[in-house]
């Protein structure tokens, strides 16, 4: 890498083979743990308990209208969750983050997931951060909520 002219086309291709995309895989919930996730809680396990106290009882109709309850309110649940899930895709895939890198000695956009280690990236106002990096010129101030939780604008400086 040159200081000047940033990283060349073969050194992007051979670090996105060793480093892999600039992305956190996301960890997608089994249809059947959503279900039973759905059956927990302080709602559900009240239901459940007047459930079985009915069933010892021997009221079998109050038992099983319970139980049907307690079952199409999961599966609603379940099917809500999975339709919201894919309209998240669906947004995220529309709202492709692109920074500006220094590649073989010109500014190119880049999509953020193709940053790769040793890239610089020109960071402007209202731009969203697209990786850990060193400020090496200039200074910003960054809202980083979404990380730490802290709502105070974060400042940074050249080390």
């Amino acid at each position: 890498m040159s200081e000047h002219k940033g990283l060349t086309s073969e050194e992007v291709v051979e670090r996105l083979k060793i480093y892999g995309l600039n992305k956190v895989p996301e960890k997608r919930e089994s249809i059947v743990v959503s279900f039973l996730k759905k059956l927990t809680g302080l709602t559900p396990y009240t239901i459940e308990v007047a459930a079985a106290i009915s069933f010892v009882l021997g009221k079998y109709v109050d038992f099983a209208i319970m139980v049907s309850l307690l079952l199409v309110n999961a599966v609603i649940g379940v099917v809500h969750g999975y339709r919201a899930g894919k309209a998240i895709e669906m947004l995220k895939s529309k709202l492709k983050v692109t920074v500006k890198a220094l590649r073989d000695g010109k500014w190119v956009d880049v999509a953020a997931e193709h940053i790769v280690p040793d890239d610089i990236v020109k960071i402007s106002m209202g731009d969203i951060v697209p990786a850990d990096g060193v400020i090496v010129e200039g200074s910003i101030t960054v809202d980083e909520s979404a990380l730490t939780g802290e709502s105070i604008p974060a400042e940074k400086n050249v080390k």
